[in-house]
């Protein structure tokens, strides 16, 4: 008898640790599928921001681009806008003592842009412009100026 005792002890400690693996498991599973479900999220948020830095890089790119074409187009209207180059030329050129006809072959300009470039910025008083005498007074040259556009 004792020995049918011992063995109904036994199949109950077996029983009851045969449940509390199976709880122990059960929750294990849980956990697992809980872990699996964030991890298929967080790889679909992965994948967007993916999406997401790689659509930003190539806007990133197309930006860099048309800034770099813009900057090359405005190198290029520097180079060849006449204000920027021809102008500051002729005011040196001038102050330098050259004429209008120098100014002319040497920054591009029309005549009546080298004769007012001349007539603003020519400090030499005996020198003759398209206006008659040049002096350093404004008036003066305002007057003249009037003179020969009529």
């Amino acid at each position: 008898m004792e020995l049918v005792w011992l063995l109904f002890v036994v199949t109950g400690v077996l029983i009851i640790l045969v449940l509390y693996l199976n709880l122990t498991l059960y929750r294990a599973n849980r956990q697992l599928e809980e872990q699996v479900q964030q991890l298929q999220q967080l790889q679909k948020d992965f994948g967007v921001l993916c999406a997401g830095s790689a659509r930003l890089g190539n806007q990133i790119l197309q930006l860099e681009r048309r800034v770099k074409k813009l900057d090359e187009r405005q190198d290029q209207i520097d180079l060849h806008t006449p204000e920027n180059c021809a102008y500051s030329q002729a005011i040196k050129m001038v102050r330098n003592g050259a004429d209008i006809d120098q100014l002319i072959a040497s920054c591009g300009l029309s005549r009546d842009e080298a004769g007012l470039v001349y007539l603003l910025h020519n400090t030499n008083s005996t020198a003759n412009t398209p206006f008659g005498q040049a002096g350093t007074n404004h008036a003066d040259n305002q007057n003249r100026l009037n003179e020969w556009q009529e």
